[in-house]
């Protein structure tokens, strides 16, 4: 009995440490130049356990990183490249305990709310839109500049809460495009100076062109189908996804499949070898 405890044991071990070799070599394809891509590709022929996992460990890099930015600290993973696989390849919870926390992601905080607008339930519109309207009172130096650090603060406030809206019209959940009209008009209300105007104007100009995002391929098959939205791409999309090199169609996605089956295999012989033993093995 203590022999296949021990089997079991160096069994289960060995599994372990192979599982989490591919999860390293994961997030080391999307923390590298175009990984974003790379990283979608790789997951998409996984099984769903393996592919729940691989998505879990992302999820758990990214919840690290956000504490890293709250102190000051370079992220840990790839934030663009981790928006961009989740956007495409998540479900709503997963996005939601990835980038729930909006406020804290600072400068990579279009790529979070990019990937929050790919939510289709109204969770992801929630967390955005909680944002802007969180922001929307303190912008009134900014559109009503009256030194020159108001002038410069105007870019520096108005373009975050700009980014929001666009990001809340663009979300594949059907009442992204009503609170971004809510929004507007509570914009136009407060601010209604001659420089409150002129902003109101550029976001009209880019509220018009933004269409409504189709929700990613997983999520799709697990909600109900959009009432015919346009397959559009947004208008916004994460930084590092802007400039990604091409991937030779000859170059493997990953290691990720071959680890897993070492994993399942070790397991499977592991288990055999018991249950011939405990067979040759007469009771005592």
């Amino acid at each position: 009995m203590k022999l296949k405890f021990y089997i079991l044991s160096v069994v289960l071990s060995v599994g372990i440490c192979v599982a989490q070799n591919a999860i390293d070599d994961f997030i080391s394809i999307l923390n590298s130049e175009g990984g974003g891509e790379r990283a979608v590709q790789s997951v998409q022929g996984l099984p769903t356990d393996q592919k729940s996992q691989m998505l879990q460990s992302v999820v758990q890099r990214i919840q690290t990183a956000s504490q890293e930015l709250a102190v000051g600290k370079s992220p840990s993973i790839n934030i663009s490249n981790a928006a961009l696989l989740l956007a495409e390849s998540g479900t709503d919870d997963q996005i939601i305990a990835a980038f729930g926390n909006l406020s804290q992601f600072g400068p990579f905080e279009p790529d979070a709310a990019f990937a929050l607008a790919a939510c289709r339930e109204p969770a992801g519109v929630a967390v955005i839109d909680a944002l802007a309207r969180k922001r929307l009172p303190n912008l009134e130096r900014a559109v009503t500049p009256q030194t020159e650090d108001d002038k410069q603060r105007l870019n520096e406030a108005i373009l975050p809460f700009f980014l929001l809206i666009k990001e809340i019209a663009a979300s594949a959940n059907p009442a992204g495009q009503d609170a971004a009209k809510q929004l507007r008009e509570d914009f136009a209300t407060r601010y209604n100076s001659k420089n409150g105007k002129l902003v109101l104007a550029a976001i009209d100009a880019e509220l018009a062109k933004v269409a409504p995002r189709q929700p990613a391929v997983n999520q799709a098959l697990m909600t109900s189908p959009t009432n015919g939205l346009p397959n559009l791409k947004p208008l916004f999309t994460p930084k590092a996804s802007a400039s990604k090199p091409e991937i030779p169609s000859d170059e493997p996605t990953s290691s990720t499949p071959w680890s897993v089956t070492g994993v399942l295999l070790v397991v499977a012989v592991g288990l055999a070898w018991l249950v011939i033993k405990s067979r040759k093995c007469p009771p005592p």
